[in-house]
């Protein structure tokens, strides 16, 4: 039975196309040789305005390296009253996953506040902890970390 992998992708942060093409590498990795039978991809893709969504939008930005239609542009933002429902994702849509991989890059994504929403949720991802990861995101505290 192959390992279902949430590779997350996108994100709120001026580097969400970088994040869509790396995805996009991921994908092709975890697609090659052996592992089309160890590994199914489960895209989710994270819009610039921090909503959460899979199926076929996703697979579509993961295959073509292309942000969605709505994220093309500036960082969208969701107005300060939305809902918990409407901020926090849906993640029983995705199905089980065993794994998350986060591939996000810059603030809200390799920063450490996506790994405090795993560890929070008890849900196994790869990558560093929280520590590590806000740490190594800003350099001046990380020199002194040590």
């Amino acid at each position: 039975m192959a390992m279902r992998v949430g590779l997350l992708f996108g994100g709120r942060s001026g580097e969400h196309e970088v994040s869509i093409r790396s995805a996009g590498a991921i994908a092709q990795g975890l697609s090659a040789n052996d592992n089309a039978t160890q590994y199914e991809i489960v895209p989710v893709l994270i819009h610039k305005d921090g909503t959460w969504e899979g199926g076929d939008i996703a697979q579509q930005v993961l295959a073509t390296g292309k942000p969605a239609p709505q994220d093309e542009g500036t960082i969208g933002e969701l107005p300060p009253a939305a809902s918990a429902a409407k901020r926090l994702p849906d993640l029983a849509a995705f199905g089980d996953i065993d794994i998350w991989f986060p591939v996000l890059h810059g603030p809200n994504g390799e920063d450490g506040t996506l790994q405090g929403l795993f560890e929070a949720l008890g849900m196994p991802y790869v990558g560093c902890g929280v520590l590590g990861s806000s740490l190594g995101i800003d350099k001046i505290a990380s020199i002194y970390a040590f």
